[in-house]
């Protein structure tokens, strides 16, 4: 809380810093607030779609987080990735403000201890938590903490009061890439920001106006009960949707929670009329089925691999060369280096790279060559 008389901090676009919440700054009339949120709808639309609204939605609903917990025991997270200058962690920073957050960097992913991410995620209670600089790479203890907060767990360590860590944050990632684990993927709801996906570039829009944005959460949270019962009723309604009644649960959580979010503010500043929410709830069911059915189809392929392994190794395809050759092919083909790897000419015994391609018969392995797909990268 501010001292007495003390003059706010001013931040580098010359907005107020870490006291947008104080009494003494006085609310948007609601025509005003209305009238900037969709302003900032159709900006956030200019640069990412649709996905702006999702984003939106998922920093709004984590105002709702306690009560969706509750009940689905499970809050899903936000994760925005892209190549590099981009602009992912400047759409991250700027909706961070939303709920009265003016930080310039996120927590580096790599850099931080295990602890100290769940410490940050049992800190914020039902805010956002950002962490950045998300890295294929990046090891699979951090990877699999980041998959446990959507069920607000954080594994077996215990802290100094004998008592496990309790998640309360909404966790948001920025990075190049997303996980390679389908298991984390699928409880995050995605946004890609690309310069090929941009209508408009609204950067200097964002630095100018991104420090009202806590005016939206400010009327929420003035209004939470209202909003609580809202997004509720729209995630009820959104499982219950026929386009989705095949979908897994989880898939319907994640991005129903965004949709719920950013609806149930736009319901209630009445800024948004019923056939754009309706455009933009098709979106999100497209969304909604294709990360579910991304999840069976590496589980399938995933399947097909281990089996596929465990007949050869019990000796189902032969065990000759003349045998295994109705199966399978392969062409080998010398490589000057290493992939990815210009220096490396050679192996640790000397000899030079080789690449190889494995070719299947399919009709050979399976009863029907149409019941598999297999990725081009498999």
């Amino acid at each position: 809380i501010r001292p007495e008389n003390q003059p706010f901090a001013q931040g580098p676009s010359g907005g107020k810093r870490g006291a947008e919440m104080h009494p003494d700054v006085p609310d948007k009339p609601v025509e005003d607030l209305r009238e900037f949120f969709q302003e900032t709808s159709a900006t956030l639309f200019d640069t990412v779609q649709f996905d702006g609204w999702l984003a939106f939605g998922m920093f709004t609903a984590s105002l709702a987080a306690k009560e969706v917990h509750r009940r689905w025991k499970a809050f899903p997270g936000l994760w925005f990735h892209g190549a590099p200058q981009e602009g992912k962690s400047s759409l991250a920073r700027w909706l961070m403000r939303i709920l009265g957050f003016t930080v310039d960097t996120g927590i580096a992913v790599d850099s931080s201890t295990l602890p100290g991410m769940q410490i940050a995620m049992q800190q914020y209670g039902n805010l956002p938590v950002w962490f950045e600089e998300f890295q294929s790479d990046t090891d699979k203890s951090r990877q699999n903490l980041l998959k446990l907060f959507f069920d607000r767990t954080s594994g077996g360590k215990m802290s100094s009061t004998k008592y496990g860590r309790r998640v309360l944050g909404c966790p948001v990632v920025t990075g190049v890439a997303t996980s390679n684990s389908d298991q984390l993927r699928s409880r995050y709801a995605h946004v890609l920001v690309s310069a090929t996906r941009r209508r408009e570039n609204h950067f200097e829009w964002f630095q100018a106006n991104s420090g009202d944005f806590f005016h939206f959460g400010r009327f929420v949270l003035q209004r939470r009960p209202q909003f609580v019962k809202r997004v509720l009723e729209l995630l009820d309604e959104w499982s219950g949707l026929e386009e989705l009644r095949a979908t897994e649960p989880r898939a319907k959580l994640v991005y129903g929670t965004a949709y719920a979010g950013f609806t149930a503010l736009a319901e209630m500043l009445e800024a948004h009329a019923p056939s754009r929410i309706a455009e933009f709830r098709r979106h999100l069911i497209s969304r909604t089925i294709e990360s579910a059915r991304k999840v069976i189809d590496q589980g399938d392929v995933n399947v097909f691999w281990t089996d596929l392994l465990a007949s050869w190794r019990a000796g189902a395809f032969g065990f000759t060369a003349p045998e295994l050759s109705r199966y399978f092919k392969v062409k080998s083909v010398a490589c000057k280096h290493a992939p990815g790897a210009p220096h490396q000419t050679t192996d640790a015994r000397g000899q030079k790279w080789q690449s190889h391609t494995l070719y299947l018969a399919m009709g050979g392995l399976l009863p029907d060559r149409k019941s598999t797909r297999l990725n081009s990268s498999h």
